[in-house]
């Protein structure tokens, strides 16, 4: 059943570790109906505290009534290696010039308001200010719509890698 709110319902916010447990069951809902479980690489809840702790941020859409119905995390890691800048063959300085946008994810009722396209718009403006040149994701070569959307918003695929335990993935760039 699709949900009759439409985005002037929804306020984007920045989510704090109260919001950990919605997060997950967001995750979990979009598990659960994806059919191909090649197309979305689970994060664990460890994932989303380090971003909201220390290493980035998350951004999501919530309903009046504070339910989370979209999210969106930035993450900044610098020299870790899970910073996508090492699958794009950067090195030295340049890799604290990058962010990474993760796991967008819609709940299915409110697909077709386009927030997946607004999540990374506003994840690149919070790059923006955090100093980055360069933004990163990932996605899917047999998720159409996540491909499209970020090469609408300017992104080019600069690989194709086997990422998160074998799954593969393009990685997505576009200099801010």
């Amino acid at each position: 059943m699709k949900s009759h709110l439409s985005e002037n319902d929804l306020v984007l916010k920045v989510l704090d570790k109260s919001y950990i447990k919605q997060i997950m069951n967001l995750q979990s809902e979009i598990v659960k109906h994806i059919g191909n479980p090649e197309l979305f690489a689970v994060s664990k809840q460890e994932e989303f505290e380090e971003a909201i702790e220390e290493k980035g941020c998350i951004l999501g859409y919530v309903t009046a009534d504070h339910q989370l119905i979209a999210m969106g995390a930035y993450l900044n890691f610098g020299y870790d290696e899970r910073n996508y800048g090492y699958d794009i063959d950067l090195t030295a300085e340049a890799l604290l010039k990058v962010g990474q946008i993760e796991a967008t994810v819609v709940a299915e009722a409110y697909r077709g308001l386009g927030l997946q396209r607004k999540l990374c718009t506003a994840l690149e403006e919070e790059a923006r200010k955090r100093g980055n040149e360069l933004l990163c994701a990932t996605a899917s070569p047999l998720n159409e719509y996540s491909v499209a959307n970020f090469l609408k918003l300017g992104y080019t695929i600069e690989k194709e890698k086997l990422k998160y335990g074998g799954l593969r993935r393009y990685v997505l760039v576009k200099a801010l």
